[in-house]
């Protein structure tokens, strides 16, 4: 198992990034709900079912995170001296889906209220249940992946992000094995559109600069259309635009959605 300070390395670090993300899923979640208000639409079973998709997605998030920075507090450690340490791993996780989740509890009684009967949602258990699933099967993946590396005689293992990305000591490789679908790529897409409208809305930039950022964002959604990117490349990609991006007061909200999207490819922005 893991000592006590890495996980209290990990614990404090998993603190800071939920809170940043409670914030944005509040903004994220009261605008979804104005845009259907708007239309007069709000009580209906389309805004019931994006709602709840939503709060779907950030279980799905949220888990991811905790995961991420599990892994790097992983990272350089010998695994096989660590007894029980997936179900230790996943402990974690879970704990964190109980105890961090309790604002998507009470959206999810919102969307339940929006119309008379269950209409099409899922129960919180079932999506809470769903991040918790894929997370913990990325742990067994990785760990299982890291294990092998071990027994092949490497002296070091990392493991780099949430997705089983593993490299064994000096002039080794690494081999990314994330599953990455239409959902993935619908989302990371979009993040990168919505940065790229942020740019173009700014005056904090010269023109030569926002036409630099854009040539790399274009080039990024070229990848992210990739059935199987090139993570480095993306990787790479994406730093460079948030670092840019985060450094614009009015485009925090496209800051905030690229973070979660990169999050779900193991990628961890500043």
């Amino acid at each position: 198992m893991l000592n006590e300070s890495l996980l209290a390395l990990a614990r404090t670090r998993i603190d800071l990034d939920l809170r940043d993300r409670h914030e944005f899923h509040m903004r994220e979640f009261a605008q979804l709900k104005a845009t259907y208000s708007a239309r007069g639409a709000l009580t209906s079973s389309f805004a019931q079912a994006a709602l709840d998709q939503a709060i779907g997605r950030e279980f799905e998030i949220r888990s991811l995170m905790v995961w991420q920075v599990l892994s790097r507090v992983l990272s350089g450690e010998r695994l096989a001296a660590h007894v029980d340490l997936g179900s230790q791993l996943k402990s974690v996780v879970a704990d964190y889906l109980q105890t961090a989740c309790q604002d998507l509890e009470k959206d999810h009684v919102f969307v339940l209220g929006l119309i008379k009967g269950p209409g099409n949602m899922r129960s919180i258990d079932s999506w809470r249940g769903h991040a918790y699933d894929r997370v913990a099967s990325e742990i067994d993946l990785s760990l299982l992946s890291a294990g092998r590396a071990e027994a092949a005689g490497s002296s070091i293992v990392n493991i780099y992000q949430p997705f089983g990305i593993i490299q064994t000591g000096p002039g080794s490789t690494a081999t990314f094995s994330q599953l990455y679908g239409p959902s993935e790529r619908e989302k990371l897409s979009a993040a990168l559109d919505s940065a790229h409208e942020a740019l173009k809305a700014s005056h904090e930039l010269a023109k030569a600069d926002v036409d630099s950022v854009v040539e790399v964002i274009n080039d990024a959604k070229s990848e992210v259309a990739l059935e199987k990117p090139n993570l480095a490349r993306l990787r790479g990609s994406l730093m460079a635009i948030a670092t840019i991006v985060q450094a614009l007061g009015s485009a925090a909200p496209a800051y905030q959605l690229l973070k979660s999207a990169a999050a779900l490819i193991g990628v961890t922005l500043p």
